[in-house]
């Protein structure tokens, strides 16, 4: 696993819902929805032009460089907000120095 391969999870994901980021009356979508997009316990967000990463899982942690990496390139945005789940936000902390609501 590359970043090529999480690139292109992103870009087939986005594909799905190009009508949606075409529309300039909507400005807040779903641009990832997990398991729906083959990338279970992960959900991007778009309000305006700012991006919300939600993880549900820490299996996540270890690959999030190339994530968002991935995301910012396909989706582009201003920013981007990390988002944890209740369950995953002390090991994200104490293993990876991520903690909820930090910009990426």
């Amino acid at each position: 696993v590359n970043a090529d391969f999480w690139r292109n999870k992103v870009r087939v994901a986005a594909e799905k819902r190009v009508r949606l980021a075409q529309d300039p009356a909507t400005t807040g979508y779903r641009w990832i929805n997990g398991e729906s997009d083959g990338l279970p316990g992960l959900v991007v967000d778009r309000y305006h032009d700012t991006l919300v990463a939600k993880i549900y899982t820490a299996a996540w942690f270890p690959h999030l460089e190339a994530i968002v990496w991935a995301v910012r390139a396909e989706l582009g945005g201003a920013r981007m907000v990390l988002r944890l789940s209740r369950n995953s936000q002390a090991a994200a902390l104490a293993e990876f120095g991520l903690q909820d609501g930090q910009m990426l």
